[in-house]
């Protein structure tokens, strides 16, 4: 008995994990001052302990995405549940503090008269039950969290006397403290330098993943996206463009726009023969099957500089790459602009007519003004 028991209660919390924790459904909003939607029938689920990225420029709609799923905006049309709960409806909006909902805006909104320790202990829900040793719990959580977030030795500072960097710290801290099962966190690492973003970036993942809460980031850093989440939603005028896996928005833009938002992308028009096109640069090999005019995208990484005599001065690993895009054919070029950043170097050359991005290796030596020879190594991607 006690082992089927077992059994159903394990079913149970997978059927858990396969439920949405969030659902968004044709969300829609138009401020007073404009005839644009700033959210457009805007839809996606999110599951429990998965972290979602909307990532697009300024003005996209982003950030009023996140608002309208903490409570500060009442939505035009569509909807807002959470765990089979109903929060936001045309008429209906669950107040933000009983959605159960954790984040972090770009203000932070620290308490002026509580010091860094006290602001991060504030929310923790554990502090303010009655059991013996809940308090020592508490504290102990916070100290983890500002021992993360490197802050540790500012716990008894009060938030005047913090730099943006450090007040947006505590603000992270303070979020993640009563592990919310969601976070809404809207461009949480702009005010760190840029070594400690990639540091407390891993730290705050490291602690979503542990504790099993999802989270929502808004940011314009394509970067900051592909790294931090496990499925980035590019936006764009208050629509969402593409939703997919990091991996395979990266690998399968289904547009010259996600394309380049995602990281920057020589697109090249062609002519298309089933797997492959001809173009500036000749004949590319395409990723699907296509006839006709195109428009192919390849990343600046998927592009191989070689001596014109034919001498590859790329090493290792980029070497070895140089034919993974099967008989994709060659042009010359010269380079026009070359950008060293340690370990890698950007260049710019032209050949035909058009400019195009290559990213080599550290050591490549090419000088602005050489002729090189210029190839595929990579498939092309078809985009709009």
């Amino acid at each position: 008995m006690r082992r089927r028991n077992d059994r159903g209660g394990n079913e149970e919390r997978q059927n858990d994990r396969r439920r949405p924790l969030l659902s968004v459904r044709d969300l829609t909003l138009v401020h007073p001052e404009s005839e644009t939607p700033a959210v457009n029938r805007v839809s996606f689920d999110v599951a429990p302990g998965e972290i979602y990225a909307l990532l697009g420029p300024s003005g996209a709609g982003k950030t009023t995405v996140l608002r309208l799923i903490a409570g500060f905006e009442e939505t035009e049309a569509g909807s807002v549940s959470m765990q089979g709960e109903l929060l936001s409806a045309p008429g209906k909006t669950t107040p933000p503090e009983k959605r159960h909902i954790g984040f972090v805006f770009q203000e932070f909104a620290l308490f002026p008269h509580l010091s860094v320790e006290q602001n991060v202990c504030f929310g923790i829900r554990v502090a303010r039950e009655r059991r013996e040793g809940a308090r020592a719990e508490a504290e102990a959580r916070g100290r983890e969290l500002l021992a993360r977030m490197q802050i540790e030795r500012l716990a008894a500072r009060m938030p005047s006397r913090l730099s943006g960097g450090e007040q947006q710290r505590v603000a992270l801290a303070r979020s993640l403290a009563p592990r919310p099962p969601l976070i809404l966190l809207d461009e949480p690492f702009s005010s760190l330098d840029a070594d400690l973003r990639g540091v407390i970036r891993g730290e705050v993942r490291r602690y979503l993943k542990e504790h099993d809460m999802a989270a929502i980031i808004v940011t314009h850093d394509q970067e900051e996206a592909l790294a931090f989440a496990d499925r980035v939603a590019v936006m764009r005028d208050g629509r969402i463009v593409q939703e997919g896996a990091a991996e395979d928005l990266y690998k399968a833009p289904s547009s010259a726009y996600v394309a380049n938002f995602l990281g920057g992308c020589n697109v090249l028009d062609g002519e298309a023969t089933g797997d492959r096109a001809m173009t500036a640069i000749g004949e590319v090999m395409l990723v699907t099957e296509a006839t006709g005019p195109v428009r192919v995208a390849l990343r600046p990484e998927h592009l191989l500089l070689e001596e014109v005599n034919g001498e590859v001065l790329e090493t290792g690993d980029d070497a070895a790459g140089a034919g993974n895009a099967g008989h994709s054919s060659h042009s010359l070029a010269r380079v026009v602009e070359r950008d060293f950043h340690g370990h890698d170097i950007t260049f710019r050359v032209e050949t035909n007519g058009v400019s195009l991005v290559v990213k080599s290796a550290y050591d490549a030596n090419w000088r602005e003004g050489d002729s090189v020879r210029l190839t595929a190594r990579e498939k092309g991607v078809v985009v709009e």
